[in-house]
């Protein structure tokens, strides 16, 4: 790219040794003495036409005012855009630097010049031209095989949906479509990719989580798996889902990160009503909630080894008293209980056998 800063100093070293003010410069080309500040202090750039002007003003090339050899932004300047291209093949990099001080006109006239020569590096193009231009270079793209991902951030969404309806169509991946489409877009090829048996794990985080619970419940419904769904997913919803497939006598393991406390703890009760094991429950449950569940378990004669871990030292001495109140082993307390309890609860059961 070019340097605004050194070319702006070589513009004001010029005017001052041509002993010119900027209004006076400002004149002789026929433009705002703000723009000729603007150079000057490296906040803008000259546009292509002026140019030859101010090169002929202070008797200097242009390749001298930009600070090195153009040849691109020199022919165009006195030529014109299709003389250019009559002679000489343009790069990528040059075309990137030269776009910003073209003017309207000639940005249309270098694309189409580019897609005269099929010109595969166009994206240096695209932040300068009207959405429909953007759609006509795209289809042109298109037709040469090439890819659309360097259009789509320039692209109206009904654009970027029809050409993502074309590689739907196709076959082809879809991720680089998504995040340029509209929810309702994103809706309807989700579904559509559903119907083929396809996965849709790329469209979730696009998604709205409305339509990402409709899509599960649905996706359930024909016997599929939802566990990439959760993460994008509203909490009450995934609860909601948990509990249908509770009652299924399924397991939910894989919904408890993506749940609430109070939703996990009403299932974790629920799941214990129907003798199932709740151990992948427990690391998402809080401490009062786990030793009121090992509670319950312990009234109804139900080992709670596997709650131990997860519960307060105090929950667990009371619980190991009361066990040992009730004749059962403690063995699978005690290490998670501090010397004294162990010490008291062994003077205890001392004083039991005798």
């Amino acid at each position: 790219m070019f340097d605004m800063q050194k070319i702006g100093r070589k513009i004001a070293t010029l005017r001052k040794a041509a002993n010119m003010t900027q209004p006076e410069l400002a004149d002789r080309l026929g433009i705002s003495f703000q723009a000729v500040s603007n150079w000057e202090r490296g906040i803008s750039m000259p546009d292509i036409s002026n140019l030859p002007e101010l090169a002929e003003i202070f008797d200097v090339s242009i390749d001298e005012l930009l600070g090195r050899e153009s040849k691109f932004i020199k022919t165009v300047a006195e030529e014109g855009v299709k003389e250019y291209f009559k002679k000489e093949e343009i790069s990528h990099e040059e075309l990137g630097e030269a776009i910003p001080i073209l003017k309207p006109k000639q940005v249309e006239e270098v694309m189409e010049q580019v897609k005269a020569t099929a010109l595969p590096n166009v994206s240096a193009l695209l932040p300068f031209l009207d959405e429909d231009s953007v759609r006509e270079l795209a289809e042109e793209t298109l037709k040469q095989g090439g890819s659309l991902g360097p259009f789509l951030p320039f692209m109206d969404s009904d654009d970027a949906s029809y050409f993502a309806g074309i590689a739907f169509d196709r076959g082809e991946p879809m991720g680089m479509y998504l995040p340029f489409l509209e929810e309702e877009d994103l809706a309807e090829l989700a579904k559509a990719e559903l119907a083929k048996g396809h996965s849709i794990s790329s469209y979730l985080p696009h998604l709205d989580e409305d339509i990402i619970g409709e899509l599960a419940k649905d996706e359930l419904a024909r016997g599929g798996s939802v566990t990439a769904y959760l993460p994008h997913m509203d909490e009450d919803v995934v609860a909601e889902i948990a509990r249908l497939e509770l009652e299924r006598g399924h397991s939910i393991s894989s919904y408890l990160p993506h749940m609430d406390e109070d939703a996990i703890a009403e299932l974790a009760k629920a799941a214990l009503e129907k003798g199932h094991s709740i151990s992948s429950y427990l690391p998402h449950l809080d401490e009062d909630m786990i030793a009121e569940l090992a509670k319950a378990e312990l009234e109804k004669g139900r080992s709670i080894s596997n709650y131990l871990p997860h519960m307060d030292e105090d929950d667990v001495a009371e619980l190991a008293f009361a066990a040992l109140d009730k004749g059962q082993d403690i063995s699978a307390y005690l290490p998670f209980l501090d010397g004294d309890v162990v010490k008291e609860l062994a003077l205890r059961a001392f004083r039991k056998k005798k």
